[in-house]
């Protein structure tokens, strides 16, 4: 990864098909939960994207499981994600050239995370 200029000149991470990197947080239920600070499941989803808008369109979306439950692969408190080589959140089929929008729909992509598959 390079770091370069972003938006308003902020500085930011890209990768190496010079993509940038989204970084999102888990929200303090889902920390707390999974830190044992607290026994109840959370009651919203893992992610707050509203602060990072050129991440996928719904990060929460983009990282649930096929069945729609809490991602069995999310095993740290954070999400860092690009679109990786083709340059689009998810991939195109290259037998029918449908677009994949979310990891959980077609796991079969070239973006880059931090999580594993299940």
């Amino acid at each position: 990864m390079r770091i370069a200029p972003g938006p308003g000149n902020s500085a930011v991470f890209r990768d190496p098909f010079g993509n940038d990197v989204y970084y999102y947080c888990a929200s303090q239920e889902w920390y707390k939960f999974r830190t044992g600070l607290a026994t109840d499941p959370p009651s919203t989803p893992p992610f707050d994207g509203s602060h990072n808008t050129g991440g996928p369109a719904d990060v929460n979306q983009y990282v649930k499981n096929v069945a729609g439950a809490s991602p069995p692969f999310l095993v740290t408190d954070f999400l860092l994600c690009t679109k990786g080589a083709d340059g689009i959140w998810g991939s195109k089929d290259p037998k029918d050239g449908v677009v994949r929008e979310d990891y959980c729909d077609f796991r079969d992509i070239d973006d880059l995370t931090n999580f594993l598959g299940d």
